[in-house]
């Protein structure tokens, strides 16, 4: 199991402009899909961070879905 940020880039904050992330936003989002064609599960969740989008995966690398699945609603429980 990995627990991981959604993303590489830090978060632009609610309200400003993304146009500054530039190149590196393409290359980010090709990065970031490149676990789940693999084959291992994944599961995105959103993290409260006031003011800033965030959010982590839990990749299920030596667990199925269902255990994924119960990780993900705890953790989701958690951060509210």
């Amino acid at each position: 199991m990995l627990l991981c940020p959604t993303t590489r880039l830090r978060a632009t904050p609610i309200g400003r402009d993304r146009a500054r992330r530039g190149a590196g936003a393409a290359v980010d989002a090709a990065a970031d899909l490149a676990a789940q064609p693999a084959g291992p599960p994944v599961v995105a969740l959103p993290v409260p961070v006031p003011g800033l989008p965030a959010g982590v995966q839990l990749v299920g690398i030596t667990v199925g879905e269902d255990v994924l699945l119960g990780l993900a609603r705890a953790l989701e429980g958690a951060l509210r």
